[in-house]
């Protein structure tokens, strides 16, 4: 799919359809008309049937190469190529088909896309409405895929025998939403069982689960039965893209909650099946899914769609080569785990404009993060189709020497599976990284992203987290040329856009073969906290089981030695910024995602908010008794401000505002203050009022300034701040009561006056360039500590301060907190500052100085799928 997301937004229009499913209904998978083979068929299993991607997957995909021209002729040419040349014995041995293989949408003529057979039918003619056979079953376009008779569906299970034949494995692709997809697919939810079982029968190995996403054209009706759990549909609440939801306010969920539900529901039923299935969540369009994905599926992909250019308009930038691995190395990486994989999406070697040097940089970086290695370009050879021109001899070979390259595989495939880490500081432009291998080595990469310039890299033995040995065996995996040497340092002129791969062997060292758990625990051991299963609040010890980030969400003090950060897993971590080292865990809210935290400073409490609408009370220092009470119970909270011990205000996603007297269930004022809203943030400088911003998944750009006890909007309105942000506003702070700032997803703040709405002079300011506009300069939080110094975070670990009467940036953007992103920030004082990463650490810094330390406060957690989801 093609959408634009960051912070798990989508920023594409979704389009609510009222039209009725007629006769189709979600059922158990079952014989479609004609299908009594295909019924019959068992789908082969090759022979090869390891453990579910105990190692990165290996494959093809179609989607880069062939976009809606795929069909199975031109699969099978692929295939066979990839058998025949040698790449199926390296190890790629899945051949995917990606979306429109249904290709209902009345774009014109079906035989437009594939091949034109006498067999083939019309949709009408097999009675498909919406995509589905009167059985439920999912439609396949009889004339890009002929099934064995007219009707009989079974065009992709032909495919899968003659793959498997070659002992090649079969990949498909769903949505698990409820409505029609931008690919020209149906969504799952409520179909799950019958699109699992119709997976098992076609003889699927492998399976992408999207996640819908808008479209130009008015699509299909709702696929979905009546009443099924979804976002609220009413306008100005569309902004999620793809599935369309019930109106039915009972139904109504948040949107993560949502897709949560929706790909458990799929997953399960993929499970159910005696047919082993590699999950792949397509997770871009979601909100955090690398952290409830990732557990339930083999592979999730956090980051947008791959496209086949090296840097498009920034080093951050969505989608291009150095976007996604800056993206996954700097965030993602430390995720990884034996049978978990962050998925970068398909590769773009040989497409595009790229070099071969930008081709063997996105083999090297992929490779190096133990990362899925799926090509996706034309690998046909001859005999392709009417759709596809077959690829060129120069073609090929570029291919084969890429993706053939067995020293490189070797590392991606290392059954340690450890993940790989940045070396010192990253600048942005030189990313040195090393990863542990289970003989001992160890895997280096230097990458020089620059388009322009050369540059020398270099690490140290230490550096790479080499052992004590009399020497070391460095060899280059593209030249092959092994030297040695008697320090273990590494150093290389490095051209533009290359990368130079090396692997180190110690000689004369205890070179011990590693096990997975053994790599992880002693990564793990370096933190002063054990982890923790989630909703427990006991000590696990790290080395017996694979165990993910705890994901800080926010973070509030209420004085300068006395702060609480909250995370994803119903924890709160309460510690002093002078000794971060010294956090305490408490388990305040087993089993609930908490999403924002306030704390008061005469009073020492604090008070947190989880995605069940509860609040939680809680001492600042630790000790002493925390209380939960019911606040609003399916609104979707999203943030929470307290102005003194007896008064907060939270929003939710629904444009509500609510204010209680904290540690109570005590309600005092109740108000719709933004309607069809979602309130992505809420700043009171005072008890008689409120600024909430919009944004999160409706790309809202909104703010509106409310009195917390009575709910009465100010005579400024709902106003519109930022109309052309494509991710949405963020964050608001407001220094007092005349002035306020807000920051978006495009890396920007605007100031205004809270009473008119009016931006001030300056407007809307960006803040930290073009060139990180598009990707991680994504501004999750902002904090003024005064009327001329604000203080944003993003989530490529960058801090920037700045004048909010002018816009003005006191230096440049600087990064804080290398390798994870940022979620929110606090300022106790005017020269220092916190901010919490979705590491489960600590940023303490000098918002106008150059002093900053990173500290692990937030162990990592064990993940059960089944009982979180």
């Amino acid at each position: 799919m093609r959408t634009t997301t960051t912070l798990g937004v989508v920023a594409t229009t979704v389009f609510v359809i009222a039209s009725a499913l007629g006769a189709v209904t979600p059922a158990a998978a079952s014989t479609s008309a004609g299908g009594q083979e295909a019924s019959a068929r068992t789908a082969a299993v090759p022979a090869r049937t390891p453990a579910l991607a105990a190692t990165p997957p290996m494959g093809w995909n179609s989607y880069n190469a062939y976009a809606c021209d795929n069909g199975s002729q031109n699969m099978e040419a692929v295939a066979k190529f990839v058998h025949n040349s040698g790449l199926e014995a390296d190890g790629y041995d899945y051949i995917n088909s990606d979306g429109c293989y249904d290709d209902n949408e009345g774009l014109g003529s079906p035989n437009t896309y594939g091949i034109t057979a006498p067999i083939a039918q019309d949709p009408e003619t097999c009675g498909a409405i919406n995509g589905r056979l009167p059985n439920g079953e999912l439609y396949v376009n009889s004339y890009a895929f002929p099934p064995s008779s007219p009707c009989a569906d079974d065009g992709f299970a032909l495919v899968g025998d003659d793959l498997h034949m070659l002992g090649l494995r079969l990949g498909l692709y769903l949505d698990a939403g409820n409505n029609w997809n931008c690919e020209e697919i149906p969504g799952s939810y409520g179909f799950d069982s019958t699109d699992a079982a119709t997976l098992a029968k076609w003889g699927a190995d492998y399976v992408k689960i999207d996640w819908g996403c808008g479209d130009s054209l008015v699509p299909p009706a709702s696929n979905a039965p009546a009443g099924y759990t979804g976002i609220d549909a009413d306008t100005g609440n569309q902004g999620f893209g793809g599935p369309t939801f019930s109106t039915n306010a009972a139904y109504d969920t948040d949107q993560q909650t949502t897709q949560v539900k929706m790909y458990t529901a799929l997953v399960d039923a993929i499970r159910a099946q005696k047919r082993p299935i590699t999950v792949s969540i397509a997770g871009a369009g979601t909100i955090d899914s690398a952290q409830w994905g990732l557990p339930m599926a083999q592979l999730d992909r956090p980051t947008g769609d791959a496209n086949a250019n090296f840097v498009a308009t920034g080093r951050h930038a969505a989608g291009s080569v150095v976007g996604i691995v800056n993206a996954d190395a700097q965030q993602y990486e430390s995720l990884t785990t034996p049978g978990h994989w962050i998925d970068p999406d398909a590769m773009e070697v040989g497409n595009g404009t790229l070099t071969p040097a930008e081709d063997r940089s996105e083999m090297s970086m992929f490779s190096e993060m133990a990362e899925p290695l799926l090509m996706s370009t034309n690998l046909c050879a001859a005999d392709c189709g009417p759709d596809t021109t077959p690829a060129t001899k120069a073609q090929l070979d570029l291919a084969v020497s890429v993706f053939g390259n067995k020293r490189v595989i070797a590392v991606d495939q290392d059954a340690l599976a450890a993940p790989a880490h940045i070396v010192g500081t990253f600048d942005g432009t030189h990313l040195v990284m090393t990863r542990e291998l289970k003989n001992g080595d160890v895997a280096v990469t230097l990458f020089n992203e620059s388009t322009t310039d050369a540059a020398t890299m270099s690490a140290t033995a230490a550096e790479l987290g080499l052992p004590a040995a009399s020497s070391y065996r460095v060899q280059d995996l593209w030249s092959g040329a092994t030297t040695t040497t008697a320090t273990g340092t590494v150093s290389a002129t490095v051209a533009p856009t290359e990368t130079v791969m090396y692997r180190i062997s110690p000689i004369g060292a205890a070179h011990t073969t590693k096990t997975a758990s053994s790599s992880r625990a002693s990564q793990e051991d370096s933190s002063t906290h054990s982890s923790s299963t989630i909703g427990s609040g006991a000590g696990v010890s790290s080395a017996t089981a694979s165990t993910i980030p705890s994901a800080l969400q926010s973070v509030s003090c209420a004085s300068a030695h006395e702060c609480a950060a909250v995370d994803e897993f119903g924890s709160a971590m309460v510690f002093d910024p002078a000794h971060p080292a010294k956090a305490r865990r408490l388990a305040i809210d087993p089993g609930r995602t908490l999403v924002s935290v306030s704390c008061v400073s005469k009073s020492g409490m604090c008070t947190a908010i989880d995605t069940a609408g509860s609040a939680v009370t809680f001492p600042a220092s630790g000790h002493g008794a925390s209380s939960t009470h019911a606040i609003d119970p399916g609104g979707e909270p999203t943030a929470v401000d307290c102005v003194s011990a007896g008064q907060c205000t939270l929003v939710d996603g629904k444009g509500m505002e609510i204010t209680f007297v904290p540690g109570t269930s005590h309600v005092t004022g109740r108000a719709s203050v933004d309607p069809h809203t979602y309130l992505a943030s809420v700043s009171c400088p005072s008890a008689s009022q409120c600024t909430a911003a919009g944004g999160g998944g409706n790309n809202g750009d909104t703010e509106v300034t409310f009195d917390p006890r009575t709910g009465a909007v100010g005579a400024a309105g709902v106003t519109s701040l930022d109309a052309q942000t494509v991710n949405g506003v963020s964050s608001v702070s407001c220094s007092s009561t005349v002035a306020c700032t807000v920051v978006d997803g495009w890396g920007n703040e605007v100031s205004f006056t809270p009473a008119t709405g009016a931006a001030l002079a300056d407007g809307v300011t960006a803040l930290e360039g073009d060139g990180l506009a598009a990707g991680l300069g994504v501004l999750t939080g902002v904090d003024c500590v005064s009327s001329d110094q604000c203080t944003g975070v993003d989530l490529s670990g960058d801090a920037v301060t700045y004048d909010p009467t002018t816009g003005a940036v006191s230096g440049a953007a600087r990064n804080v907190d290398a390798g994870a992103g940022l979620r929110s920030v606090t300022c106790p004082t005017a020269s220092e500052c916190l901010g919490v990463d979705l590491q489960g650490r600590i940023a303490v810094f000098a918002p106008l100085g150059a002093a900053a330390s990173v500290t692990q406060i937030d162990a990592p957690v064990r993940w059960n799928a089944r009982s979180a989801a």
